[in-house]
């Protein structure tokens, strides 16, 4: 026996038999009827009534196409801050799960401590490079912090700290307010789908060293204000 049922609420399976209607006054706070009238609601069109000076738009408009980040571009340190991590409970080993058996109390006074939290430093990058609007870049990279000097975090801490008095103070006193209006570069890699931007630090770099900018008079008699690579050769003349 086929049946065929009209109510997209109910599914009718080949040789079953259709559910008995509510009866009256049983209680019963939902039903298919009410279900299908609900969703019939929902499908009704939204009217906006436009009234004179309102925004409303018909569309959102659409973000403009800017150039997406790839590559080194230089930045400072703004905001720094650090979370940290609530205490981790040490896990029982497999040879202290044996023996809590017979000896609960033994394996107990075995265990090892709990491992004091981790802090994650979180640093804001803001970029040199602005968009054709005007608008600047923010990124953040979070950093878990270690004491040792030559562990990841210390190698991080390098590139940031250049000068060797800066990164041997930095780890004698851990104090984060000497990174604050550090300049550094970051090695970016920006992706976007469906609006929506994310911008991935690959690498954190020193900062660029910049050639001294002075005046120089050329021998053609006019005045300048540049800077001057190594290789090139000037020919100043007195004023």
């Amino acid at each position: 026996m086929n049946v065929t049922a009209t109510n997209p609420t109910v599914t009718a399976m080949n040789g079953s038999t259709p559910a008995a209607s509510p009866v009256a006054g049983n209680g019963s706070t939902s039903t298919p009827a009410k279900e299908s009238k609900a969703r019939q609601n929902d499908r009704r069109p939204v009217i906006v009534n436009i009234t004179q000076g309102s925004d409303t738009a018909l569309f959102t408009p659409s973000p403009a196409k800017f150039e997406k980040l790839d590559g080194e571009y230089a930045a400072t340190i703004t905001d720094v801050s650090f979370t940290e991590l609530p205490p981790s409970e040490p896990k029982p080993s497999k040879k202290h799960g044996r023996k809590a058996k017979g000896a609960k109390g033994k394996a107990a006074a075995k265990a090892k401590g709990a491992k004091s939290g981790a802090k994650l430093v979180l640093l804001k990058f803001t970029l040199d490079h602005k968009r054709a609007d005007g608008m600047t870049y923010t990124v953040e990279k979070e950093v878990r912090a270690q004491q040792d000097r030559e562990s990841r975090f210390g190698e991080f801490m390098k590139k940031v700290l250049t000068d060797e008095a800066s990164f041997n103070q930095f780890f004698s006193d851990y104090r984060l307010s000497p990174l604050l209006n550090r300049r550094c570069s970051l090695k970016l890699k920006e992706a976007r789908c469906k609006g929506q931007s994310s911008i991935k630090i690959l690498d954190v770099l020193p900062a660029p060293v910049l050639a001294p900018e002075f005046t120089y008079v050329g021998t053609t008699g006019s005045t300048g204000v540049g800077r001057i690579n190594d290789s090139v050769e000037v020919h100043a003349v007195a004023a």
